[in-house]
């Protein structure tokens, strides 16, 4: 069942997350159907002892431990091979129900008439550790994964937990910890049922919305951390995104420049204004060739005057109207000023330190 949903809803949640945990769910609870038709009084395989259903046992948690503790770094894949994982997860479990059934390498977990063998001890610690180290990594996704999705996901790892520390201590397979392990293990599955069937099916909005906020998160982080100044403007002019490095530039803050700015009326001399708004109705109407690529000079919030080099391109909607320009640009101050000494200098007779321009005194 969780398999089924969990493929249904990876298309709705826009990554392989879901798919990866289901297909492994999917040979956990194979595994654990044949734990329980392993027991002596299903009668389903002959000559079995109390050793080779609890062999099963601890072979599923290894398995489903492992999953809880790999499956937040399939979170940021948005692509998962879902064959190769089903090659993987289909290998495992067969050398492993081989090992036990036919090769009879599967390290002994149960001794009739003696109890829990060391290793089953020890592998149910081990296997505790795993899935407290499988919560850190689920808690890290906090910010990314929806914070109910986080909750669920833990409280089925406390409780699968539980579950594994009560299997440590029965002597007896009918005991009450061997009960209450497999009640506390019944609810584990059940939160990750709940997890796909309620959250990503009945509330696919929310899962849909937090990935758009991580991507639009991603594109904000990528877009301060350019060097070039990126200003995007509106069919009227109006500034609706800035980053740091225009603010730095323009010597503006961000809210400054996105709550009601002009680049041609706020930072353009007075004798350009007129003459950039003309200019940026003419890009607005499509006659664009002429402004892609253009030098202005800019007077910034503290009066300081600076040459920027702008890289300008149209914004446009679904239906291919013309809805902004992006203004990609590059501070040349220094630049123009060092070309203009050196050609000051150039033109500089060697010997009299006089200009070689004609005209000049």
């Amino acid at each position: 069942m969780i398999f089924a949903v969990a493929v249904n809803s990876a298309v709705i949640a826009g990554n392989d997350f879901y798919k990866f945990l289901g297909v492994s769910m999917l040979f956990v609870a194979f595994i654990e159907i044949l734990h329980m038709l392993a027991y002596k009084g299903m009668g389903v395989f002959p000559n079995i002892t109390t050793n080779t259903p609890t062999q099963l046992w601890v072979l599923a948690r290894y398995l489903e431990a492992f999953t809880f503790l790999f499956a937040p770094f399939f979170y940021h894949k948005k692509k998962v091979n879902i064959n190769l994982v089903l090659s993987v997860f289909a290998i495992i479990t067969v050398l492993g129900v081989l090992s036990i059934f036919k090769l009879h390498t599967f390290p002994d977990c149960y001794i009739d008439g003696y109890g829990l063998t060391a290793f089953k001890k020890i592998s149910e610690y081990i296997i505790m550790a795993i899935l407290i180290l499988a919560g850190v990594n689920f808690y890290s996704l906090k910010g990314k994964l929806d914070k109910n999705l986080i909750k669920l996901f833990l409280v089925s790892i406390i409780f699968a937990i539980a579950s594994g520390f009560c299997f440590t201590l029965y002597f007896s397979v009918y005991a009450f910890s061997n009960a209450l392990g497999h009640i506390f293990k019944a609810i584990s599955v059940f939160i990750v049922y709940l997890i796909f069937a309620y959250t990503a099916i009945r509330e696919p909005s929310k899962i849909v919305f937090a990935e758009i906020e991580n991507e639009r998160s991603t594109f904000k982080e990528y877009l301060e951390k350019m060097p070039a100044i990126v200003l995007a403007m509106d069919t009227s002019g109006r500034i609706i995104l800035a980053n740091s490095r225009a603010c730095e530039v323009l010597e503006c803050s961000k809210e400054e420049l996105v709550n009601g700015s002009t680049l041609f009326y706020d930072f353009y001399p007075e004798s350009e204004k007129e003459k950039a708004q003309e200019g940026f109705k003419r890009v607005i109407s499509g006659d664009f060739q002429k402004y892609e690529n253009i030098k202005r000079e800019i007077i910034t919030k503290s009066g300081k005057r600076k040459i920027v080099e702008f890289r300008n391109s149209l914004i446009y909607d679904r239906d291919g109207n013309i809805v902004g320009v992006l203004a990609t640009g590059e501070d040349v101050t220094e630049k123009e000023m060092y070309e203009k000494k050196l050609k000051d200098l150039a033109s500089l007779d060697s010997l009299t330190g006089r200009s070689q321009q004609k005209g000049r005194f």
